[in-house]
């Protein structure tokens, strides 16, 4: 294709585009509520985990998009140094990655959305969309449905407040990993253990309708402890080797009816090893257990 025809291409699907928003302009002003507007466009939301073929339309949403993109971390201008940064990101074995596929009743948008979680430290790295997007909330759907709302450094400047924005989405009726909304499991999940239960409670919450997690970086015995107590002292103890009270408590202590499952896991890196008397010994025997 000569790029004469490139360009006559571009303008078409530009001027397809500016067609698209004038009449969601025109539709929505009937609506009192933007929401009540969205729910009636019936909104259609994938994620794609599969990126063979799609790596070009990643490293345009990663080094084109201004407006929705929330981090602006940017990869190389050169195409194939980009690319090979690219494709060392994703290869790396603590990192989640999806590409946001959108459609509504006024057309398909295609590959409209990209993100990258690094799993260890529950950080996104890259977060953004398409400004063809705009008004859709699609930024919104996507940081509410991933695991307890990772962190994110938002980059100024961006149009939509992520930390703020309700976290009620019921105007999508997103498809998630090519499924329905509807076909979700109404259960909810806890998953309690190390990092390497991350990659399984975030594909679960694709098919359940929440899942929650307490991520230490210890094994589920400590899960024992917190059911048991702990004193005063071993509390001072733990703490000064690193250990926060949280890693003691779980809302399984008050909150054990609101979960249909719970998933623990025992693999650990590490012993507790407090090394106190306790006043009960008897009563705090399995504080050593591995």
């Amino acid at each position: 294709m000569n790029f004469s025809q490139e360009k006559n291409d571009h303008d078409l699907s530009r001027l397809k585009q500016y067609k698209v928003l004038e009449k969601k302009q025109e539709d929505s002003v009937v609506f009192s509520d933007n929401r009540d507007f969205l729910r009636a466009s019936n909104i259609k939301i994938r994620i794609e985990f599969d990126f063979e073929g799609k790596l070009d339309r990643i490293l345009e949403l990663v080094n084109r998009t201004n407006q929705l993109n929330f981090t602006k971390v940017r990869l190389s201008e050169d195409p194939e140094l980009a690319l090979e940064q690219l494709k060392r990101s994703l290869s790396k074995p603590n990192v989640q990655a999806g590409l946001v596929h959108a459609s509504d009743k006024y057309g398909d948008y295609g590959y409209v959305g990209f993100y990258l979680l690094h799993v260890h430290t529950h950080h996104l790295e890259h977060f953004c969309f398409s400004c063809r997007t705009l008004g859709m909330k699609l930024e919104v759907w996507l940081y509410n449905r991933l695991l307890n709302r990772p962190t994110i450094t938002i980059v100024s400047p961006v149009v939509t407040d992520l930390l703020t924005e309700p976290s009620d989405t019921d105007w999508s009726n997103n498809e998630g990993l090519g499924e329905d909304e509807n076909h979700r499991v109404k259960k909810t999940l806890l998953f309690r253990g190390s990092c390497e239960l991350q990659p399984i409670a975030y594909y679960a919450s694709a098919d359940f309708a929440d899942v929650v997690g307490e991520w230490w970086f210890n094994h589920s015995s400590f899960l024992d402890q917190a059911f048991v107590g702990m004193t005063d002292e071993q509390l001072v103890a733990a703490r000064a080797i690193g250990y926060k009270d949280e890693h003691f408590g779980s809302r399984l202590l008050t909150n054990a009816h609101d979960f249909s499952a719970v998933i623990l896991s025992y693999w650990t890196t590490r012993k507790l090893c407090i090394g106190i008397k306790a006043a009960d010994s008897s009563r705090h025997s399995n504080i050593y257990r591995a």
